[in-house]
């Protein structure tokens, strides 16, 4: 049997890790997956509470521009947490020194762990969150459309005052890529950061930021006057153009930064001791 990778010692490892990762974060994964449900019913129970009338007549929570922002918001949140709560262990001397134990090799686990927070958590809790929304807009259809014809509300300008197309798939593969994206950053400072794991990603992440920020300003030649290229009115390109520039970018950004997160967290593994 191979001590770097065998199928079936993956498989069994991955399972586990699945099983463990519900243990460490199942409860807070599944409020977050169904949080339309869990507000809606809290809205009902504060109005049946509260309320003048004491009755549901008029109650039907949150419009799709609400739920929009609260998909977003419950997007940051998972971001933030599942990482640390999940993996967050492997730099604690006993919980670590038991997870390095385990009958796996370290290329299997960082398979399991990449697999686990850039496929598995964020397609489920897409799923679940979006279907969650259908559900209540299905039982209450003053609450406007579903959030999943997202992509059709920023055809009709909801969102947007211009005309670019944009397919509900389109959009739903730009919020998976947003969300493996600050998945795999968080879980690079979850597997180096002891402490203040989420602060202290931040803090990086804000220098980063700050840092390439600053380069591209000055490789673009931005000019002082409303920070506009000194090259643009040189050039012409249409909306669609300017879409597929995004969509150029977004995916070489994508393959940059899974690319760094990836490696970091390989060698991370690898020398990792207590």
């Amino acid at each position: 049997m191979s001590n770097t990778f065998n199928i079936n010692r993956f498989g069994k490892y991955w399972l586990y890790d699945l099983k463990m990762g519900w243990k460490r974060y199942g409860f807070g994964f599944l409020f977050m997956s169904i949080f339309p449900i869990i507000y809606y019913l809290l809205g009902a129970i504060f109005v049946v509470l509260f309320s003048k009338e004491h009755n549901l007549s008029d109650y039907h929570g949150i419009e799709f521009a609400g739920r929009a922002i609260a998909f977003a918001i419950a997007s940051g949140v998972l971001v933030l947490s599942f990482p640390k709560g999940v993996y967050g262990l492997v730099t604690d001397k006993e919980k670590g020194s038991a997870w390095l134990m385990l009958p796996a090799s370290r290329l299997e686990k960082f398979i399991a762990m990449m697999l686990n927070c850039l496929v598995v958590a964020p397609i489920i809790f897409i799923a679940l969150y979006l279907a969650s929304d259908a559900i209540l807009t299905a039982f209450d259809p003053q609450m406007g459309d579903p959030l999943v014809i997202t992509g059709q509300k920023f055809n009709q300008g909801v969102f947007s005052t211009g005309y670019v197309q944009i397919s509900s798939f389109a959009f739903l593969t730009l919020v998976w890529v947003s969300l493996i994206e600050y998945m795999s950053i968080f879980l690079t400072g979850a597997a180096y950061f002891k402490k203040h794991k989420v602060i202290f990603t931040i803090l990086v992440l804000i220098v980063l930021q700050t840092i390439f920020s600053w380069i591209i300003m000055l490789i673009f030649n931005f000019g002082t006057n409303n920070f506009e290229p000194a090259w643009l009115h040189k050039i012409s390109i249409t909306e669609q153009g300017f879409v597929n520039f995004l969509n150029w970018c977004t995916n070489i950004s994508l393959i940059v930064i899974l690319a760094i997160t990836s490696t970091l967290i390989w060698f991370r593994l690898k020398k990792l001791q207590h």
